[in-house]
């Protein structure tokens, strides 16, 4: 059926562009919430540390982990395999600088 009045005409494109800025609305609403919540989820992982604070307590850990491992070595031990032994140890619990295990 066709609409032969001319007001009419005018009056469905103003529906339909109102529609679009109502669904356009929504969805920056909607955008805004999940960056929102992206945002907060990132904060609250990283705990507020920034990466420094990451790696001077991972170097902390690793240095600790190193110097209980020393204490293990047998007292016939050398010095070098006593060292190699303990950075292996603790590379195996805490991994490297580089790549530290995540717990």
């Amino acid at each position: 059926m066709l609409i032969a009045s001319k007001d009419a005409v005018f009056i469905l494109p103003i529906l339909e562009y109102n529609a679009e800025n109502q669904f356009g609305d929504a969805m920056r609403l909607y955008a805004y919430f999940l960056q929102t919540l992206l945002i907060t989820l990132l904060l609250l992982s990283c705990e507020g540390k920034s990466p420094e604070d990451f790696d001077r307590e991972f170097n902390e850990k690793y240095n600790a982990c190193v110097d209980r491992a020393r204490l293990r070595c047998d007292s016939n031990m050398d010095t070098e395999a006593c060292e190699v032994m303990a950075n292996d140890r603790c590379q195996s619990f805490l991994g490297t600088p580089e790549n530290p295990i995540v717990k």
